[in-house]
């Protein structure tokens, strides 16, 4: 990443809002990503949650 003072004076500015939106989309990406990867593991560890517990229970019965 480049610093600031090697810049051309009135370019950074554009530079710094093409950066920002970037920086924006990144953070919404991993945010998407992470959702959905929390949705998946949600699912499977209540799948697998739910057949423990119906093996326990089972048990228990048994």
């Amino acid at each position: 990443m480049r610093s600031f003072t090697n810049q051309p004076v009135g370019y950074g500015n554009h530079q710094n809002k093409g950066r920002f939106m970037r920086f924006l989309f990144i953070i919404f990406m991993g945010i998407l990503l992470s959702a959905l990867v929390a949705t998946a593991v949600g699912s499977l560890s209540g799948e697998l949650i739910h057949r423990l517990f119906l093996t326990v229970n089972e048990t228990l019965i048994q």
